[in-house]
């Protein structure tokens, strides 16, 4: 009897983990659930503008790590950029829509080499259930029995702030999910509140403007705006890089961290390759930390490794730092109170930062640009809130994932339910750093390994 796969999620992580499951396998049935019928992309690479651009060079995001070029090879076969030779393409920051199109392509190789073992549904799984041997998947129209399933569900909607009026997000002129925004019901000339300072608040201003939504923007969160952008080749400072002990304790290492910081800021450089000393031990360290140095980072450093992590190209930090100048976006440091809709405005309270006072503002809409809910526990409605109701996944220590096994990405929970894996997101709690190309492609090669060893250990046996 074959043995299938349900893989819940045909995004980026779903559809490179069923790429390497039918490499290593001979037998192995994969179905992919979807709640699009556009495979390969998933939310994060099929934008709602053009001139969304990824936030890595073109020459680090090869899907496969054993072709570091295939992506850049991909771009030069479609002569997107015919006056630009493959060192400079490698080096470019080119669209997240360009990226999408890669992913579906090579999904459609995939899906044309192993048709025969490739199931796709689209459907949104409603639920999951292994009451004996099998998963029993279902959704609305459709029951799969597997004996395998992983959850591979990518990014939720962002958390909506507590405020006293849970009734404004009914509001059509709310929206919680910023990457499906209705240009058609905002206004062009009034003002906008975006929710969070982050990526994605850079994504959405890019977009407004370019669906000419000309009123001013107001962007609030707790820290206000630190994101910077991506520094070009520079001098990688190795004579100071390699004095750095990897210690395994919080404090010491942080120690380490800002000698080197110093170091660097007094030859005036970027603090760019310090951070990407650190990115291949991050997942280590943060195994090695005690949950005490977990929450201490998180309350107290969080903010600061994210600052310095996460940064944009260029040409997106010129258009901000433009729009910053010429005051059509406003920058504020502070935490909502309240909203209260009126017939043609919304007026916000919010507690300010600078002033120590709760301030007023009037806008048109209010966008929600403060991230993915990370907590399991707080989710509404869905697959997860399902699974978590059904104790199927726990919540980790930290509340930013799932329990799971960082060795062979098995979920964790009372039931001890065997062959139940999850990939991405979902690991933050134990991993941290969990949501980046790199570490998405090495998650999916590596479990493919697990699966491939439990169905040899299941012939032999």
């Amino acid at each position: 009897m074959k043995s299938i796969i349900g893989i819940i999620g045909g995004g980026f992580s779903g559809c490179i983990l069923a790429h390497h499951l039918l490499e290593k396998t001979e037998d192995l049935q994969v179905v992919i659930f979807n709640k699009s019928s556009r495979i390969g992309p998933g939310l994060a690479y099929e934008p709602q503008s053009s001139a969304m651009l990824l936030n890595v060079k073109a020459g680090k995001m090869s899907a496969f790590p054993s072709i570091p070029t295939d992506f850049v090879d991909w771009l030069m076969e479609q002569n997107q950029f015919p006056l630009k030779t493959k060192s400079e393409i490698s080096n470019s920051f080119v669209s997240r829509e360009l990226y999408g199109q890669y992913l579906e392509t090579s999904w459609k190789n995939t899906h044309q080499k192993y048709a025969d073992r490739i199931s796709i549904i689209v459907e949104e799984v409603l639920d999951v259930s292994k009451p004996d041997k099998e998963f029993i998947i279902q959704t609305e129209n459709n029951t799969l029995h597997a004996q395998y399933c992983v959850l591979a569900t990518g990014n939720e909607l962002p958390r909506n702030p507590t405020i006293s009026n849970n009734s404004f997000y009914q509001s059509p002129n709310y929206f919680q999910n910023p990457w499906s925004i209705d240009c058609e019901l905002i206004d062009n000339q009034k003002p906008i509140l975006i929710i969070g300072t982050g990526l994605t608040m850079v994504d959405t201003v890019h977009y407004l403007r370019e669906k000419n939504k000309n009123g001013t923007i107001y962007c609030i969160s707790p820290h206000g705006f630190k994101i910077l952008p991506q520094g070009e080749a520079e001098d990688t400072y190795d004579n100071i890089l390699h004095k750095i002990k990897i210690e395994d304790r919080l404090d010491s290492l942080l120690a380490e961290f800002n000698l080197a910081k110093k170091e660097i800021t007094k030859k005036n450089g970027s603090l760019e390759s310090l951070i990407n000393y650190f990115r291949p031990y991050t997942g280590k360290l943060w195994q090695g930390f005690t949950t005490e140095e977990k929450s201490f980072f998180l309350r107290h450093l969080r903010h600061k490794w994210g600052v310095a992590r996460h940064r944009i190209p260029p040409i997106s930090y010129e258009q901000i730092k433009q729009e910053l100048a010429e005051k059509k976006l406003i920058i504020l440091a502070g935490k909502i109170k309240d909203f209260e809709e009126k017939t043609a405005e919304i007026n916000v309270n919010y507690w300010s930062q600078l002033t120590h006072t709760v301030e007023s503002m009037k806008v048109s809409c209010v966008i929600n640009c403060t991230g993915p809910e990370a907590d399991v526990s707080k989710l509404p409605q869905g697959l997860l809130a399902k699974l978590y109701k059904n104790q199927l996944i726990v919540p980790d220590e930290l509340l930013v994932g799932i329990q799971v096994s960082v060795r062979d990405f098995r979920i964790k929970n009372s039931h001890h339910t065997e062959h139940f894996y999850a990939l991405g997101n979902l690991l933050r709690g134990e991993l941290w750093e969990s949501t980046a190309i790199n570490e998405l492609r090495e998650q999916a090669i590596q479990l493919s390994l697990q699966i491939e060893h439990a169905e040899k250990t299941k012939k032999n046996c």
